[in-house]
């Protein structure tokens, strides 16, 4: 069976969670993150987590995109939408959309 590709909304405290139990199930897979920061912060948020403690994997920036554990993780910038992720993924939003 193939992994369903999920996408994550916000990479904060819940997000990063939310990525390593996905990465995790085997019928998961994280595949787009929708966050304002760049991938160098994102991968330095994974790798030095003070809640989740530190990832005992491997995490490299290539581009705008997070790879840990061999598995690529697109970044797309941050918007107000509710969901400016592809519809054909599910989204998990792991953060309320702020509205003016």
């Amino acid at each position: 069976m193939q992994a369903i590709g999920v996408s994550i909304n916000d990479f904060g405290r819940i997000g990063r969670q939310v990525d390593r139990t996905t990465m995790k199930d085997p019928e998961t897979e994280p595949k787009l993150l929708n966050a304002s920061y760049n991938a160098d912060y994102l991968e330095y948020m994974m790798e030095c987590d003070t809640v989740h403690g530190k990832h005992d994997g491997t995490i490299v920036t290539d581009g705008d995109s997070l790879v840990i554990d061999d598995q690529r993780f697109c970044r797309t910038p941050a918007t107000q939408q509710t969901s400016p992720l592809p519809p054909t993924l599910p989204t998990m939003f792991t953060t309320l959309p702020m509205f003016s």
